[in-house]
């Protein structure tokens, strides 16, 4: 670095330095025009709800007959059905999906088993994860290595109350969960 070889233009010249070191580094927007706005000619509108589980017991057992108390809060979502149903009939636009966790005492989900088992067959079943999903089951599902829940599908006869009158209802593998699934179905 050169040095002044007087005193006073060895101050001056650190004064400067000082000065021009304390200056505040603004952007003035020059960085921002650096990357490409990628979301200038996007139409997404996002639902920052659309991910939340509603969990009131009470509204819960307005939409569905549930035969015996879960055993701790019950996460469920209802939505409107945007695709075909089984039936290739095109859903109304007052058709609907609910899907609602449940979990009961062991004697309760024996009861169940016993039950939906009287009135048809099971089956092997298994659904994808949601991020609304108790913990325990997304760690569940975490384990297979598709991120899938598997279980057995029983008939949801003993917890279907209009409008809802479709669905299936699945015991997790080796735990008291259940995941109930209905829909509207107009016949």
């Amino acid at each position: 670095m050169f040095a002044p070889k007087n005193t006073v233009a060895a101050l001056l010249f650190t004064s400067i330095w000082l000065f021009a070191s304390c200056v505040e580094d603004k952007d003035m927007g020059e960085a921002n025009k650096l990357r490409p706005d990628v979301n200038q000619n996007s139409n997404i509108t996002v639902d920052a709800n659309a991910n939340i589980a509603d969990d009131s017991a009470i509204r819960l057992k307005e939409l569905i007959n549930l035969p015996y108390e879960p055993t701790e809060d019950s996460p469920w979502k209802e939505m409107p059905i945007g695709n075909q149903m089984a039936d290739n009939r095109v859903p109304g636009p007052t058709d609907r999906k609910l899907t609602a966790v449940l979990k009961f005492s062991k004697e309760d989900t024996q009861r169940i088993v016993e039950s939906a088992e009287k009135k048809g067959k099971s089956f092997e079943k298994s659904i994808e994860s949601e991020s609304w999903f108790p913990a325990e089951l997304i760690a569940n599902s975490q384990t297979t290595g598709d991120n899938t829940i598997k279980g057995v599908a029983y008939g949801v006869e003993d917890f279907v109350k209009p409008p809802y009158s479709v669905g299936t209802l699945i015991r997790v593998n080796n735990s008291e969960y259940f995941v109930l699934t209905l829909q509207t179905k107009k016949d």
